[in-house]
């Protein structure tokens, strides 16, 4: 501790040992990769229900399976495993970490409220849409129903009126229903999601560089991933510019070049040589899909959470990274479990996962 002030270390020793010590432990029960890979081999859901019987998240299939099958019925599990895991994680951390811990936990809020609206867009019943809600953000389980229950978008945000997100949405109303284009609203969520989540975390805290540099990174992707489906899309420089978050380490002169672009081979072209992205580049000449861009600036950044928290020592870092591994964890069985309903080969199935 050669430099290191020794009532300091007391201090936070003091107020991060236990918690780190659990989320470590919490750690070793994350899937490995081997059983990831099983599921992307397994025969159809019954068999990835199986596997999934035999993790930790057995416990959250048993209850919802009097109620659900299928895929359906894991999709509810998944849900349900975050919304333990989370409340574990908050039982035990320190006051002064909570700020920045509730604030990615709600980036679910996120998630609910864009598929709510979608779904609401696309006429999808309240049966269709409940197994995929998450209520481990800031919104609770019965505001998420209330939420749920309304008929139409106009009627979901106008019961958002009252949070921080319903005044950016209100004013994209009259867009909406001239265009019935869904896509910004869902981009004023997010904006409005991340356009606070740097400013949550106390610059003295401790990790606090980490942690923004880790949310920093998904700004980047998330503008990165907006230009790409706007170039795609035909989309104008200024229609992009609008979806764009602040926030990112990504300049406002890189992110204009890359709305400038010609079209969405020149713009991969430039995102595949700004991030080193040889590979994605490849398959993206082979299938001119942009998903193989959006999986690699995945795995980006979770590396960059596995960092985190191998790195992070008596600090909230170490609680931050857990989450977005969690967070992956859930995101590629989805991926799998989707893949089966379609019947997608393993091997295509394989490229779209983010192991770590």
């Amino acid at each position: 501790m050669k430099g290191f002030p020794i009532a300091v270390f007391g201090t936070r020793a003091a107020k991060y040992g236990y918690s780190n010590a659990r989320v470590k432990a919490m750690k070793a029960s994350l899937i490995p990769n081997a059983v990831i890979q099983q599921m992307v081999e397994a025969g159809g859901i019954s068999e990835i229900i199986s596997i999934l019987e035999r993790t930790d998240y057995k416990q959250d299939l048993s209850e919802p399976a009097l109620k659900y099958s299928g895929a359906e019925l894991i999709e509810f599990a998944l849900g349900r495993h975050l919304v333990r895991k989370a409340r574990k994680v908050l039982s035990f951390t320190p006051s002064e970490a909570l700020p920045a811990v509730l604030s990615v936990l709600e980036k679910w809020d996120v998630y609910n409220l864009k598929t709510i609206l979608l779904a609401r867009h696309l006429g999808h019943s309240n049966e269709e849409t409940e197994p995929f809600i998450v209520p481990a953000g800031a919104f609770t389980e019965e505001e998420l129903k209330r939420i749920l229950e309304r008929d139409s978008v106009e009627e979901v945000v106008a019961s958002l009126s009252g949070t921080g997100y319903g005044a950016g949405l209100k004013q994209l109303l009259d867009g909406y229903k001239k265009t019935r284009n869904v896509q910004p609203l869902l981009n004023a969520i997010e904006r409005h999601f991340y356009s606070k989540l740097v400013k949550s975390i106390p610059i003295g805290s401790p990790d606090a560089p980490k942690i923004i540099a880790l949310i920093k990174a998904e700004i980047d992707n998330k503008n990165v991933m907006n230009i790409l489906r706007g170039k795609r899309e035909g989309a104008s420089e200024q229609e992009i510019m609008s979806y764009l978050i602040e926030g990112g380490t990504l300049s406002g002169f890189m992110l204009e070049r890359l709305a400038r672009a010609r079209g969405a081979d020149d713009a991969v072209r430039e995102v595949c040589k700004l991030y080193r992205l040889d590979a994605a580049a490849e398959a993206y000449a082979e299938t001119h899909s942009i998903v193989w861009i959006e999986i690699a600036l995945e795995r980006k950044v979770m590396e960059l959470g596995l960092r985190t928290l191998r790195t992070s020592v008596l600090s909230p870092g170490t609680i931050v990274g857990y989450l977005y591994l969690k967070e992956n964890e859930i995101m590629n069985i989805r991926k799998i479990v989707r893949g089966k309903e379609f019947g997608t080969p393993p091997e295509k199935i394989r490229e779209t996962i983010v192991l770590i």
